[in-house]
Protein backbone atom coordinates (compact mmCIF):
# COMPACT_ATOMS: atom_id res chain seq x y z
CA UNK A 1 0.00 0.00 0.00
CA UNK A 2 1.28 3.30 -1.31
CA UNK A 3 1.18 6.03 1.57
CA UNK A 4 -2.08 7.93 0.22
CA UNK A 5 -3.89 4.55 0.60
CA UNK A 6 -2.78 4.16 4.06
CA UNK A 7 -4.07 7.59 4.58
CA UNK A 8 -7.21 7.53 3.42
CA UNK A 9 -7.80 3.51 5.17
CA UNK A 10 -6.57 5.60 8.54
CA UNK A 11 -9.32 9.11 7.56
CA UNK A 12 -12.14 6.43 6.86
CA UNK A 13 -11.30 3.89 10.56
CA UNK A 14 -11.43 7.36 11.96
CA UNK A 15 -14.78 8.11 10.83
CA UNK A 16 -16.37 5.06 11.90
CA UNK A 17 -15.05 4.97 14.99
CA UNK A 18 -16.10 8.40 15.87
CA UNK A 19 -20.15 7.67 14.39
CA UNK A 20 -19.82 4.83 16.41
CA UNK A 21 -18.78 7.10 19.48
CA UNK A 22 -21.71 9.18 18.39
CA UNK A 23 -24.31 6.56 18.08
CA UNK A 24 -23.85 4.82 21.74
CA UNK A 25 -23.73 8.52 23.46
CA UNK A 26 -26.43 8.69 25.53
CA UNK A 27 -29.34 11.14 24.40
CA UNK A 28 -29.30 14.55 25.92
CA UNK A 29 -32.42 14.77 27.77
CA UNK A 30 -35.68 16.53 26.59
CA UNK A 31 -37.17 19.51 28.50
CA UNK A 32 -41.04 20.22 28.30
CA UNK A 33 -42.01 23.23 29.54
CA UNK A 34 -45.63 23.68 30.50
CA UNK A 35 -47.14 27.66 31.17
CA UNK A 36 -48.71 28.71 34.13
CA UNK A 37 -52.61 27.30 34.52
CA UNK A 38 -52.26 25.12 31.20
CA UNK A 39 -54.31 22.02 32.55
CA UNK A 40 -52.18 19.16 33.18
CA UNK A 41 -52.92 15.46 35.39
CA UNK A 42 -51.60 13.62 37.52
CA UNK A 43 -51.64 10.12 39.68
CA UNK A 44 -51.21 11.03 42.90
CA UNK A 45 -50.96 8.71 45.70
CA UNK A 46 -51.36 10.74 49.29
CA UNK A 47 -49.47 9.05 51.84
CA UNK A 48 -51.10 8.11 55.21
CA UNK A 49 -49.31 9.42 58.35
CA UNK A 50 -46.02 7.46 59.37
CA UNK A 51 -43.33 9.62 61.78
CA UNK A 52 -43.02 13.15 59.46
CA UNK A 53 -44.28 11.48 56.12
CA UNK A 54 -47.60 11.48 54.68
CA UNK A 55 -51.04 12.91 56.36
CA UNK A 56 -53.96 11.82 58.53
CA UNK A 57 -56.70 13.62 57.19
CA UNK A 58 -57.99 13.67 53.67
CA UNK A 59 -57.50 16.73 50.90
CA UNK A 60 -59.70 18.32 48.81
CA UNK A 61 -60.18 19.59 45.35
CA UNK A 62 -58.76 23.32 45.67
CA UNK A 63 -55.76 22.17 47.55
CA UNK A 64 -52.22 23.97 46.72
CA UNK A 65 -48.84 21.69 47.41
CA UNK A 66 -45.49 22.56 46.09
CA UNK A 67 -44.77 19.27 43.39
CA UNK A 68 -40.88 18.60 44.01
CA UNK A 69 -39.74 17.03 40.18
CA UNK A 70 -36.11 15.50 39.63
CA UNK A 71 -33.49 17.33 40.49
CA UNK A 72 -32.58 19.96 38.46
CA UNK A 73 -36.01 20.76 37.60
CA UNK A 74 -37.56 24.05 39.84
CA UNK A 75 -40.33 23.16 42.70
CA UNK A 76 -43.64 24.40 41.47
CA UNK A 77 -46.63 25.03 43.54
CA UNK A 78 -50.44 23.75 41.71
CA UNK A 79 -53.61 23.83 42.66
CA UNK A 80 -55.22 19.98 42.75
CA UNK A 81 -58.57 19.18 40.94
CA UNK A 82 -60.14 16.45 42.31
CA UNK A 83 -62.96 16.21 40.67
CA UNK A 84 -65.22 18.23 41.66
CA UNK A 85 -66.53 20.61 44.61
CA UNK A 86 -66.71 17.82 47.81
CA UNK A 87 -64.70 15.14 45.80
CA UNK A 88 -61.61 13.91 48.30
CA UNK A 89 -58.78 11.67 48.51
CA UNK A 90 -57.82 10.33 51.54
CA UNK A 91 -54.67 9.07 52.95
CA UNK A 92 -53.22 5.70 51.56
CA UNK A 93 -55.29 6.25 47.77
CA UNK A 94 -54.43 6.88 44.75
CA UNK A 95 -56.25 8.66 42.01
CA UNK A 96 -55.94 10.79 38.63
CA UNK A 97 -56.33 14.29 39.41
CA UNK A 98 -56.08 17.99 37.39
CA UNK A 99 -52.89 19.97 38.18
CA UNK A 100 -53.12 23.58 38.00
CA UNK A 101 -49.54 25.42 38.77
CA UNK A 102 -48.97 29.26 39.55
CA UNK A 103 -46.55 29.34 37.25
CA UNK A 104 -44.69 27.91 34.42
CA UNK A 105 -43.46 23.98 34.51
CA UNK A 106 -40.36 22.62 33.40
CA UNK A 107 -39.67 18.65 33.86
CA UNK A 108 -37.17 16.29 32.09
CA UNK A 109 -39.68 13.93 29.94
CA UNK A 110 -38.00 11.08 31.01
CA UNK A 111 -38.44 12.53 34.96
CA UNK A 112 -41.82 12.88 35.68
CA UNK A 113 -42.61 11.67 38.93
CA UNK A 114 -42.56 14.06 41.75
CA UNK A 115 -43.13 14.40 45.34
CA UNK A 116 -46.27 16.11 46.94
CA UNK A 117 -44.79 18.68 49.46
CA UNK A 118 -46.57 20.86 52.18
CA UNK A 119 -44.51 22.86 54.34
CA UNK A 120 -41.65 21.15 53.16
CA UNK A 121 -42.91 17.66 54.77
CA UNK A 122 -43.08 14.76 52.41
CA UNK A 123 -47.39 14.13 51.80
CA UNK A 124 -47.67 12.43 48.53
CA UNK A 125 -46.33 11.25 45.75
CA UNK A 126 -47.38 10.64 41.82
CA UNK A 127 -46.34 10.94 38.02
CA UNK A 128 -47.25 13.91 35.79
CA UNK A 129 -49.42 11.77 32.87
CA UNK A 130 -48.43 13.37 28.86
Amino acid sequence: MDRFSTRVIGLVAFGAASTAAIAGAPAKPHWLSFPADAPLRATITLLPKQGDVGRETPIYTGYAPVLAFHPGSDDVSCRLDLGGHDAHLDPGATRTVGVDCFEVLKVRDDKLSFVVLEGGRKVGEGVLLR
